[in-house]
């Protein structure tokens, strides 16, 4: 963990638990105030830093840029709350939730200080085609194709980004997806309703929104990974629902389907470098497994955009979503250069023969520019992706049939 890390990680923990960040005039002095910004900018948690930073002004060298900042953020967050109401009004009467976003950032103790992306929203998967002429019909356009995703599709409307969702996001394979799913069926009609600066908006019930949480969470970790972001969204709706009476079942739930050990390792990692509270059911979760999750988010940032070394070691990683049979790292490297030439050239989709000639010629090109120092190496990514393996195994998400067992390393380095 870097100085900046450390410091921005002190500065989060005020945030979240609405006190003062404890840092001494030393460390504030000797700080690069720069390098800091630019860790929160791919930890995406730049707004809550700033925030943060109000009691300390006269120490950081670069507070314009921070003002500057924030400032463009908070106009984005303002612009998505404008289309979110718009949207409701756009859809009515049909119900809906918003998924992540706005519902996570309504758990913070500073709502505002959550920087929101795009607008995911769940709807009946039954109405999904129908309210995609409905919201073209009234000025958004789509972006994406049938079957570029398994659970939602892509809009803009005006410069926000709307992902209207037939499922929620990370469900897994097998027999937990099958929970999973009969579980999210009853997920609109347990819908509630909370606020964010001043505007009410429809938000899954809290058990419902820490299910979506955890799975969105552990799937863009296997991915491009996750940024502090994420991490804040788990620690603030742990602080607002410490004594939730949904948390026996749900703990139950997510035995039930694989994902409880996760739950608890992330939760001691909030607790730990966070500042949430410790609850009863991850006080067991080993710290080193706690520390593996903070520096494997460190590492990558928010959807890689830190180190694409990291990032693209995902490639690398087998895959823990629940299958029968865990998909292989050359499984997943053809999937990989698969999508680029689905997404680069279109053409296939109507001339599939296409597909083995882009894919060398994609793959020659990948090794040529990464001779050259203009992409990521293959062996640094590869390497990077079998340190992070042993990360997830000792996670043991969704395990069944292909569990597995761990080398004598992956024990060593993570204990049970």
């Amino acid at each position: 963990m870097t100085k900046e890390q450390e410091l921005l990680l002190a500065l989060l923990r005020g945030e979240l638990t609405g006190t003062a960040a404890e840092l001494d005039e030393k460390t504030l002095r000797e700080a690069d105030w720069d390098a800091v910004l630019k860790e929160s900018q791919a930890q995406a948690v730049t707004l809550m830093a700033a925030d943060a930073l109000a009691p300390f002004g006269k120490y950081v060298t670069n507070i314009g840029a921070w003002t500057s900042c924030a400032a463009r953020l908070m106009r984005a967050n303002f612009a998505l709350l404008q289309s979110e109401a718009w949207l409701e009004n756009a859809i009515a009467p049909e119900p809906m939730v918003i998924l992540k976003g706005m519902s996570a950032a309504s758990y913070y103790c500073k709502p505002s200080g959550r920087v929101l992306g795009d607008i995911d929203f769940l709807t009946d998967p039954a109405k999904t085609d129908a309210l995609l002429d409905c919201l073209t019909e009234k000025g958004c356009k789509i972006i994406d194709e049938p079957g570029d995703s398994s659970h939602h599709r892509e809009l803009t409307h005006g410069s926000t980004i709307l992902e209207l969702h037939f499922a929620i996001p990370g469900i897994p394979f097998g027999k937990a997806g099958e929970l999973v799913r009969a579980r999210a069926e009853g997920m609109l009609s347990r819908r509630v309703m909370r606020e964010l600066d001043g505007q009410k908006f429809p938000s899954p019930a809290p058990e419902d929104h820490a299910l979506v949480l955890l799975l969105h969470t552990q799937n863009h970790m296997q991915e491009a990974g996750v940024g502090l972001r994420h991490l804040c969204d788990w620690a603030a709706f742990l602080r607002a629902e410490a004594d939730g009476a949904f948390w026996p079942e749900f703990l139950d739930f997510l035995k039930e389907i694989g994902l409880l050990r996760f739950a608890k390792v992330l939760s001691k990692t909030c607790a730990m470098y966070l500042g949430a509270p410790l609850l009863d059911f991850a006080k067991d979760a080993p710290e080193e497994l706690a520390t593996g999750i903070l520096e494997d988010i460190l590492s990558g940032g928010n959807f890689g955009r830190r180190d694409e070394t990291h990032s693209g070691s995902a490639v690398f990683l087998p895959s823990f979503r629940g299958e029968e049979k865990r998909q292989t790292r050359t499984q997943k490297l053809w999937q990989s250069l698969l999508g680029g030439v689905r997404s680069h050239h279109p053409i296939v989709k109507k001339v599939p023969v296409l597909i083995p000639f882009f894919a060398l010629w994609r793959a020659i090109l990948y090794i040529v520019r990464a001779a050259l120092g203009k992409r990521q190496r293959l062996g640094d990514m590869r390497r990077v992706g079998r340190d992070r393996e042993a990360l997830f195994r000792a996670l043991r998400l969704f395990e069944g049939a292909c569990a597995g067992s761990r080398t004598r390393d992956e024990r060593k380095k993570f204990p049970e």
